[in-house]
This record gives structure tokens, C-alpha cells and sequence, in this order.
């Protein structure tokens, strides 16, 4: 054998096609070994990887060339002359097989494109093409064929290896690309060849000047037998590029892309090493099984008569993976239990070949809690079959939110709907969660085994959900768990916002948890006390009957009444007062029944800019501690007026004042001013009758009384009440006290601030600690202050008739 010049590799990466008949292509690198010097002086060993292919991941083929230093071919080795290892670990145990050509040695034509657009390429595609030469044995013999537009044999089938390469030598650019004629005429070549045979193609460009078309050169190839090595120069991409692919492809060769000619030399070694006289396929499993589409670095060592070699490719690890999707079966609801379960979305043999999967999964510990006991809410879903098919071990930190879970088949199950479902997990909504709160509920660590012990990979994604309604307590408008006069302060904070009214019940001031839709502001949705869908007076009357109550008690379904609605009809009067500015409105009620009378709703507005109302201020037909909201615009042509009374206290039943508002005008005021918007005259279990607006009567403005009066106080016979109508000639404070005929005080009520006018006050008959007195005579003594400390003192008999 003759001695061969020094052959570097080029230290880079050549990324290759492999393509075996009836299989889908196979991806592989093939890495840059060192420099090495082909000789008979020095006792040597070179090995190299011809091709790696996982397309059985998790086993794994490598084809390998053993050389000696003579370059000659080594055979006869076995397992014990080989070593495989992945990303640094041993690989045990391999398979190797040795193959042998039948006889005689190797055929190659090497068929080269010298078509104009090679002019600046060829010179480099010719010393890369001698590369290959120099690795032929004696036993081998080459060929050459160029062509342009037309097809030359330039070389016939010769061992004599440098006339081939002299012939190599000898190219020159033509024109034109007649690829196809060219592949059928290296074939018609080397068709009748012994031994092994193979056609090495080198093109830059697609087909144009041939006679014969793609579908005969793949054809003839198929029936042949005869491998094509078919190198793409500088066509990544293009129509050439897939011609040659299909024509490596048909043939059962291989497809290189080479982007630029400085890979072609890679190339060329490469391909001589494949169609070496003796090869090698190892084959072995790989320790790391998992399907997670990482790169991996096979070293594949050999060693013989203590020499050794060494090579080193890496292949793609397929990537099979499912998705594991999270969904609830209903959206979030206070107290309201749910099921979280972990899917995967479609059942195939991955999914279904999971042994053994365990995972740590976080949930908003805030707002939800699992629900208990554990063992029975948190379980293995159809995948895993019934519990004989299967082991569950779970623990759940409720603090941190982190439920972590491992299941394991203890025996296969056969796949059937609904079998996609890993695990359920029952939760509860706590009370305290409010609408539309995003909940997260993610995940955050897998680890998912096959039966043989190989890790899954699985896409996890998190799942945010929006909780649907939170609970509000009618009157409890400041969500603070008890109904108290701040509730009413907070109806001020929130007026006239508007949001989602509550589902209609058949009774929505209950005292118990209602379901609610949130408003803009989380807090308001408290505020609709009687989940009207806005803030408004008549939330006063939730308030009221619910005074007192707190969350932590539950009233029954409220008992049915036989309270007839409180009728009347309803006046109202101005009182100018000393100053011109000035006025007071005293709205009466005249009852048309004696239905009790738990409160009054009403609006009051305006037509006149030149005026304002200013204050408003319970009128003397209810008790002192009545509840009391108002609302005044700020045009101060608007009034809004809540007034109940809270339950346990005696309801008026006769005539009285309502309500008095303090106004002021710059040119006059006259009742007609003014408008009831609206009036509800509300009875004791908060229904609301809204016939008194029908039959309004507005009166005159009075004059400012002259003097303080006191007129007389006559008995209703009805009711045991007495009212007291009075005159002030300016604005006082007043006091009234009550005394039996023996001179015992047994009541007194306060006035305070009434400006000049006609006011009425009411005596409902009871004593100062509430308690009820009888029939008979008593005295009043009337006590007018004005702002000068001046009094004003009158006493009266009045009778009480019950």
C-alpha cells in the first residue's frame, strides 16, 4: 500500500442525514477527531463513528470503523473491545455485530458538478474529493464523472489511485446542471461492479439541462440497491437541496449539507468510512431513558493489543411528552365544596405507560382549604384504576398551601373514557373569599416514571380560575361580622354606586349569608344591604331589622306576619323663618290605617336653583333612638331620607311629623319648589308600600309666628299617643317633660335647634326607661329657649286615652 499524505479533519461540526430504506430520517453529528498520520512506522488504532441512530430510542445503533495504522481495516472484535459512554456514563451492556463485504472490495464513482456556478468552489472540491481516494485499499477501485449541461466519464473504474486523483485534477468548469442524467450514468457505471458498490454525488445547484427527470432517477436507484451519498453544496433550503434528498432518500444513502466547501473534506471522510470493507454496529440502551429532547454525547472507545481509539457523536433524544392540564369542575364559591382535577388531554400509549408519578401542586391557602378527611378527597383519578389497582400517599400543608402527592400502579389498566383523569382534589371556598378573585393553582414538580424506570416528561401549565359570588350579611354593610350604627356611615361612603343586584330570593334581608356578585369596589357589594343593586336610603332598612345580629348566629326563615302595609297620605308645609333666607319643610303623614309604621324612605328635590336644602332631621313621630340616614347632594337640590326604627321598639300608628328639612333661598321659596321624588311608608318586616307618593298635599309657606305658643294638646282615641303642635317666633331649644298628676317626672324629650315655624312633637304614651303608662291625666311642662338664654314656659294638662 502506498504511503498517504498527512489528512487533518477540520475541528467542526458536520450535521448529516441519515437515511435507511422504508425508515424515516435520522439526524446525527459527527464530531471533529485530532490530526492523525496514516503510516506503517508507528503501531496505531483510529476509530470512527459512521452514524448514530435513536430513531429505537431508548436503544440505541452506532456504526463503527476500526482502522490500523496502515489505514487497513481491523476485524474480529467483540463487547470486550469496546466501550460505550454516555454523557460520561458507562453504558452496559452493548451488542456488537460485525459485517463484512462479501468479496472483493469497494466501488466508488465520485460524480462532481463543474457547472459554471462551481467556478470559485471547485478547486476546494477537488482536494476534498482526493481526500476520500487516499482512504481507498488496494482492494477498492474509483471512478469519475463530471458534468455541466452534459454528462462525462471522465474516469473508468481504476485501482490506480493516482490516475483517479490526477483525473480529479483535471476538472473544469462547464455550464449548466444536468444532475439526473448524471446520477443514472454513475449508476449504469458501477451497476455491474463486485463487491460493495456506492455512488459519492456532489451538486451546488437543481436540475435544468437533463433528459431524464427525478422520478426516473429515484426509481432506477430503488430498484438498484446501490447507496448515494449525495452532497448539497452551499443549497440549505432550497428545490436542489430536496432533489437530492430525494434521491439519497430512494437510493437508502445519505443526504450532507454542506453550507460552505470548507465542510466538504469532513464530508468526504466520512463517507469513506461508511463504505469501509469492515464495519461494526453497536448497540445498546441508554441509561438515561427519559424522552426530553436533550442532546447526548456518545464516546465510543476501542481497544486492541493495548491500543486504543476513540470517536465521539451526539444524537437528539426524542421528545415525547403529554401535557398534564388542571381544571375545576365549577368556579369557586364561598363555602361551597369543588373538585380540582389533573387531566392529560388526550390518552395515548405515553400517558397510559406512567408507573409512577408524584408532584407537589400549591393552591391559595387565603381562600381555599382541602377539604378533609384527605384520604377521601384527594385520590388517584380512572388512570390508575380502582384502589387495588394502585398505592396513594399524600400530605397536605395547609398553611403553605403545598399538597404533595404520589401515586403508583401496582397493575396495568386498560385505557377507557374518562381514563385521562391522574387525580381529583376536593376544596371548599372559605367564607371570606370575594368575587372574582383570581385563584392559582400550579404544579410546581413532577416526577413521572414508566415501568421501565424511565423519567416522563410532562408540560405543566398553571391554571388561574376566577371565583364566582362572595357571601354578604343584609344590614352588616362594613363587613365587620355585626350590625351596629357604623353600618349606616358606610352607606354614605359607598352612595349610588351601582353593581350586580343579588339573585332574587324569597326574602333578601334574611338574616344569613346571600350569595352576591362583586361591585367596582369589593367593599360596596357589603353596602347593597338589600341587594338591589345600588346604595341607596332603603339599605337602611336591612339594617334596622337586622340590628344587633352578628355572623356568628344564623336566624331561621324570618316567621310570616300579618302586618298590613302602613298607609296615608302625606303633606308638607314651609315655615319662613326670621331671617328672609331662611325656611323649614315639615313633611307630615295622615294614616289612612293603623298599621304599625317601621320607618319611612323618601327623596326630595328642587326645581328652584336660587335654593338648597341644607339639613333634614327626624320628625317628632319617632322615638329618639330611631336610626336615621340622610343624603344631600352637593347642589343641595337632592334629598335622600332613611328612617327606621329598630325592631323591639313600638311602632307609631297615628298622624305625625316625618321629617323636617332646613333650606335656604335667595328669592323666595314656595312649595312648589319642592317634589317628593319618592315615599315608602315601610311596615315591621321591611316591605315597603309606595301609595302614599299618589296622594301628596302640598300646603302654603307660613308666616313667622309672632310669639311663642303652645296651642292645645286634644287625645286620640285610637292611638295611644298625644301629639303637641307648638309655635316659635325664632330659633330655640326645646324641652318637654312629663309629670303625673302627683308631680312625679316621668319623661322628658328634647328639641334642639328648631327654627321659627310650627313644629309638632309626639308623646307615645311611655315613661323615660320605655315602659308604658295608663290611661288618665298627666301635665306637660313646655320649656323654649332662645339663643339669648331666654325662656319661654308654659304647662298644660293633657289626656292619654288607650
Amino acid at each position: 500500500m502506498k504511503k498517504r499524505e498527512q489528512i487533518t479533519r477540520p475541528v467542526q461540526k458536520i450535521q448529516a442525514q441519515l437515511i435507511k430504506p422504508g425508515l424515516a430520517a435520522v439526524f446525527i453529528l459527527l464530531s471533529a477527531i485530532a490530526p492523525s498520520h496514516v503510516g506503517a512506522q508507528t503501531p496505531s488504532l483510529t476509530l470512527r463513528q459512521t452514524y448514530l441512530d435513536a430513531s429505537s430510542f431508548p436503544e440505541i445503533v452506532a456504526g463503527v470503523v476500526v482502522r490500523d495504522g496502515e489505514n487497513r481495516p481491523v476485524g474480529g472484535l467483540t463487547e470486550s473491545n469496546f466501550s460505550v459512554y454516555e454523557d460520561g456514563v458507562l453504558q452496559l451492556p452493548i451488542l456488537v455485530e460485525e459485517f463484512k463485504a462479501d468479496s472483493g472490495g469497494v466501488s466508488v464513482v465520485l460524480i462532481m458538478d463543474i457547472s459554471g456556478s462551481m467556478r470559485d468552489e471547485l478547486p476546494d472540491a477537488q482536494i476534498a474529493a482526493k481526500t476520500l481516494v487516499d482512504l481507498l485499499t488496494a482492494d477498492d477501485f474509483g471512478a469519475l464523472i463530471s458534468f455541466d449541461d452534459v454528462v462525462e466519464i471522465v474516469q473508468q473504474f481504476t485501482n490506480n489511485f493516482d490516475l483517479l486523483k490526477s483525473a480529479i485534477d483535471g476538472l473544469q468548469n462547464g455550464s449548466g446542471t444536468a444532475v439526473y442524467d448524471a446520477t443514472l450514468t454513475g449508476l449504469d457505471l458501477v451497476r455491474n461492479q463486485p463487491g460493495k458498490k456506492a455512488i459519492v454525488l456532489l451538486s451546488d445547484g437543481r436540475d435544468g439541462d437533463s433528459n431524464a427527470n427525478l422520478g426516473d432517477v429515484t426509481s432506477a436507484l430503488g430498484s438498484a440497491g446501490i447507496p448515494v451519498y449525495a452532497i448539497g453544496l452551499g443549497v440549505s433550503g432550497g428545490r436542489g437541496e430536496d432533489e437530492l434528498i430525494q434521491i439519497a432518500q430512494a437510493s437508502g444513502g445519505i443526504y450532507y449539507s454542506a453550507p460552505t466547501t470548507a465542510e466538504l473534506q469532513e464530508i468526504y471522510l466520512s463517507i469513506a468510512y461508511f463504505i469501509s470493507k469492515y464495519t461494526y454496529r453497536i448497540t445498546y440502551t441508554t441509561s438515561n431513558c427519559a424522552a426530553d429532547g436533550t442532546q447526548r454525547q456518545v464516546d465510543i472507545v476501542a481497544n486492541k493489543d493495548g491500543l486504543a481509539a476513540s470517536d465521539t457523536s451526539s444524537y437528539i433524544a426524542p421528545f415525547a411528552n403529554s401535557q398534564i392540564v388542571l381544571q375545576t369542575d365549577i368556579a369557586p364559591t364561598p363555602t361551597q365544596p369543588f373538585m380540582l382535577q389533573l387531566i392529560t388531554p388526550t390518552l395515548d400509549d405515553f400517558t397510559n405507560s406512567v408507573s409512577k408519578i408524584s408532584m407537589r401542586i400549591r393552591y391559595n391557602s387565603e381562600h381555599l382549604q382541602v377539604q378533609t378527611p384527605y384520604a377521601q378527597f384527594i385520590k388517584a383519578g380512572p388512570m390508575f384504576g380502582d384502589a387495588t389497582a394502585h398505592t396513594l400517599t399524600q400530605s397536605v400543608d395547609e398553611a403553605a398551601g403545598i399538597i404533595t402527592l404520589t401515586i403508583q400502579r401496582l397493575q396495568p389498566v386498560a385505557a377507557t373514557p374518562g381514563s385521562n383523569v391522574l387525580a381529583e382534589i376536593g376544596f371548599i371556598a372559605k367564607a371570606s373569599l370575594p368575587d372574582s378573585t383570581s385563584l392559582t393553582f400550579e404544579i410546581d414538580s413532577l416526577l413521572a416514571t414508566n415501568s421501565a424506570g424511565c423519567e416522563m416528561v410532562f408540560d405543566l401549565q398553571p391554571i388561574t380560575v376566577l371565583s364566582d359570588g362572595m357571601l354578604v350579611w343584609p344590614g352588616d354593610t362594613d363587613a365587620n361580622g355585626r350590625v351596629e350604627l357604623a353600618d349606616i356611615l358606610v352607606l354614605g361612603l359607598y352612595w349610588s354606586m351601582t353593581g350586580p343586584a343579588r339573585p332574587a330570593t324569597t326574602d333578601p334581608i334574611l338574616w344569613k349569608a346571600h350569595l352576591a356578585k362583586r361591585f367596582p369596589i369589593v367593599s360596596a357589594t357589603h353596602a347593597d344591604a338589600d341587594g338591589e343593586g345600588q346604595i341607596s336610603e332603603r339599605d337602611l332598612i336591612p339594617i334596622a331589622l337586622n340590628w344587633g345580629q352578628t355572623t356568628a348566629t344564623v336566624a331561621g326563615a324570618r316567621p310570616k306576619t300579618a302586618h298590613v302595609l302602613p298607609e296615608g297620605a302625606v303633606s308638607y308645609a314651609l315655615d319662613q323663618s326670621v331671617q328672609a333666607d331662611k325656611y323649614q319643610l315639615r313633611i307630615q303623614l295622615a294614616r289612612a290605617n293603623s298599621a304599625p309604621l317601621a320607618g319611612v324612605m323618601l327623596r326630595l328635590a328642587l326645581s328652584s336653583e336660587q335654593s338648597a336644602m341644607t339639613q333634614a332631621v327626624v320628625g317628632s313621630l319617632w322615638q329618639k333612638d330611631a336610626l336615621f340616614f340622610s343624603q344631600i347632594e352637593p347642589d343641595g337640590q337632592h334629598l335622600s331620607v332613611g328612617i327606621m326604627l329598630k325592631p323591639g321598639t313600638e311602632f307609631p300608628t297615628s298622624d305625625g311629623e316625618l321629617l323636617r328639612v332646613a333650606l335656604t333661598a335667595n328669592a323666595g321659596l314656595s312649595p312648589h319648589d319642592i317634589h317628593i321624588e319618592s315615599i315608602g311608608l315601610v311596615s315591621p318586616d321591611g316591605r315597603i308600600n309606595e301609595g302614599a307618593l299618589a296622594q301628596i298635599q302640598k300646603g302654603s309657606v307660613s308666616a313667622v309666628p309672632d310669639v311663642i305658643e303652645l296651642e292645645r294638646a286634644y287625645p286620640n282615641p285610637f292611638n295611644p299617643a298625644t301629639t303637641i303642635r307648638f309655635q316659635v317666633n325664632e330659633p330655640v331649644d326645646v324641652i318637654a317633660q312629663f309629670y303625673r298628676v302627683s308631680g312625679e317626672l316621668i319623661q322628658s324629650v328634647q328639641m334642639a335647634d328648631l327654627q321659627a315655624g310650627t313644629h309638632t312633637l309626639m308623646w307615645h304614651g311611655k315613661d323615660g326607661d320605655g315602659r308604658t303608662v295608663g290611661s288618665g291625666t298627666y301635665f306637660v311642662r313646655f320649656i323654649a329657649t332662645d339663643r339669648q338664654g331666654r325662656q319661654f314656659r308654659r304647662t298644660q294638662k293633657l289626656i292619654l286615652i288607650k
